[in-house]
């Protein structure tokens, strides 16, 4: 597991909080090493715990390290906002995966009370599962946002149940080496015929993984996959 810190003095830093209590979890002790990434920066850490407290670990640095260059190209995932679990589940997996930034969209199918969702709590998902998945950044989160405020970026491709001009697989082999890629993955049922001509009127590619209908959890784990297995 990586520990993020936003800020640490020349030899010493502190992990507090929800990070102190996965630190607790894995029952780390004194002289244990851990592997540190300052969020700003281009060198992670190697800390030796120096002492542990009831609320926080404080531990030396023992070395520094250029991070590993950020995988090609950067993955936009502009997902549905889909109800609690499953949202939980694909911003998790997507951060597994790779992912770089996470646009939640506003459909028209979304449940209700999905509009109110907490960034605050989906950048603590994002967070731990940057953590565990080991990962040297953490994906950023944004505001969600209405499909008319979207500036997609380009090359970038909606999975799409029904008008789908082309397969995945064909969208993923005609783009060998973008510097970024965007995908859209809708809510439950889908996107309607008005948004999905609002989609083709800005230049998104309509594709499908094939005949089999995916829910919205299950497509964003399975575009993303298939986006690391591709370009890794």
């Amino acid at each position: 597991m990586n520990y993020f810190i936003d800020n640490y003095s020349e030899n010493k830093f502190e992990i507090a909080g929800d990070d102190f209590l996965h630190l607790k979890a894995q029952r780390k002790r004194v002289g244990d090493i851990l592997t540190i990434v300052p969020i700003k920066g281009n060198h992670y850490l190697m800390g030796s715990i120096v002492e542990i407290t009831k609320r926080s670990a404080v531990l030396k640095k023992v070395n520094e390290i250029i991070k590993p260059r950020l995988l090609s190209p950067e993955i936009t995932l502009y997902q549905a906002i889909a109800k609690k679990q499953k949202m939980d589940i694909i911003l998790q997996k997507a951060t597994e995966l790779g992912v770089n930034t996470i646009i939640p969209i506003i459909t028209k199918n979304i449940v209700p009370q999905a509009e109110k969702s907490n960034i605050e709590r989906w950048a603590r998902i994002v967070r731990e599962a940057a953590m565990q998945s080991r990962r040297f950044d953490i994906p950023a989160i944004e505001t969600p946002k209405r499909l008319k405020s979207i500036e997609w970026l380009k090359p970038v491709c909606c999975l799409a149940e029904k008008g789908a001009e082309t397969k995945f697989r064909t969208f993923v082999e005609s783009n060998k080496a973008p510097q970024k890629i965007g995908i859209i993955i809708g809510a439950e049922g889908g996107f309607d015929d008005d948004e999905l001509e609002l989609l083709k009127q800005k230049g998104v590619v309509l594709a499908s993984f094939g005949s089999n209908i995916l829910r919205t959890e299950t497509a964003a784990i399975t575009a993303m996959g298939v986006l690391r297995w591709f370009y890794e």
